[in-house]
């Protein structure tokens, strides 16, 4: 008699046991699409501020401060301007020594 209670526990132990585990693999599932999506909008929010970028450099117009950060968004022809400026700053310091 015993030992029929033991295996029926046993029986009713892992017949819980497995359901808590279905449990964990569905939760498990929604978590990996959820990070999915957020890994997909992170790419897509990349994406769009690499096209802000690349606007920003080509059109004067689209030029100013960056509205994430709040700084001035540098575009190639002032990084290129600043550039000549300091070597030409350089070159006239080492013109007086």
């Amino acid at each position: 008699m015993t030992a029929r209670l033991q295996v029926s526990n046993l029986l009713q132990k892992a017949k819980q046991q497995s359901s808590i585990a279905d449990e964990q693999t569905t939760i498990a599932k929604h978590d990996v699409l959820v990070a999915q999506d957020q890994v997909a909008a992170s790419r897509r929010s990349k994406r769009a501020r690499r096209r802000d970028f690349a606007v920003a450099d080509d059109d004067p117009s689209q030029r100013g401060d960056d509205p994430i950060t709040g700084k001035e968004v540098l575009s190639s022809e002032k990084i290129e301007r600043w550039v000549q400026q300091e070597l030409a700053v350089q070159g006239m310091q080492g013109e007086e020594t």
